[in-house]
């Protein structure tokens, strides 16, 4: 008769039970407890980050600002990658229009704050900065060339941005941008005023920075007319003002 040997305890091989339920959970906390938390943080850093700009602009600390809007950028950017976990909401009915115009959002504005916060600010620095009338000068020409370069060739990531804010639709504007007096047709109207400038701040010497008293001080003469009072220029000049420009910032009227 053949005997059967019995391996040892320790040696037996162990099924183990695949528990299902524990995977399903872990997958859940790591697909959108990990990603809602990321969301969390990220809006609560660009919170304190544009008060943090807001701040910096009443304190007329331009550089500031410019800086800020680099780390919102990157905030913005955070937002979208956590975003993106959720991508099986754009095939609720009821849900898609709303995610869909916050991904578009945080598309454009991560692509148009992006592009200011690296181009503005050695312009501002320029303009700050302190020396002799002449060096300074130099300073800021070269500059501003170098931000021109930089405009030519993030002009595709705008042109993209703007095309993403056209597409948003007005019935699913989220609440909270609606709460924060923001509405389509604002954000529409500024990013088709960003493309329309678009050219005028691009190249090797960019058009807008000169108008803005960069590096040269301006001048402009602006009239006000009655159109009540009808003259062969469209009314009766009722008011005039100079406005000074010098470094970008508005001198006394």
């Amino acid at each position: 008769m053949e005997q059967r040997v019995s391996l040892p305890s320790h040696r037996r091989r162990r099924r183990r039970r695949v528990r299902w339920r524990r995977v399903i959970g872990l997958l859940a906390i790591l697909g959108l407890g990990v990603p809602t938390a990321g969301m969390a943080w990220g809006i609560y850093r660009a919170q304190a980050e544009a008060h943090t700009m807001t701040a910096d602009f009443h304190a007329h600390h331009f550089v500031g600002v410019a800086s800020t809007v680099e780390q919102l950028a990157r905030t913005l950017g955070t937002i979208r990658t956590e975003a993106m976990f959720f991508s099986w909401m754009g095939l609720i009915p009821g849900v898609r229009g709303y995610y869909a115009n916050a991904m578009d959002l945080l598309f454009a504005s991560y692509q148009d704050l992006h592009v200011v916060g690296t181009v503005v600010p050695p312009v501002l620095k320029a303009v700050e900065s302190s020396g002799p009338p002449a060096q300074k000068s130099a300073r800021v020409s070269a500059a501003v060339s170098r931000a021109g370069l930089l405009m030519e060739q993030w002009k595709p990531a705008i042109v993209a941005a703007n095309r993403r804010i056209q597409q948003i639709h007005s019935l699913g504007m989220p609440g909270l941008l609606a709460r924060s007096g923001l509405t389509v047709a604002a954000l529409k109207a500024a990013s088709g005023t960003f493309g329309k400038l678009l050219p005028t701040m691009t190249g090797n010497h960019p058009i807008l920075p000169n108008l803005l008293g960069i590096p040269t001080p301006q001048r402009y003469f602006i009239v006000f007319q009655n159109s009540g009072e009808l003259r062969a220029t469209g009314g009766f000049f009722t008011a005039y003002g100079y406005v000074p420009l010098t470094g970008g910032r508005l001198g006394k009227i």
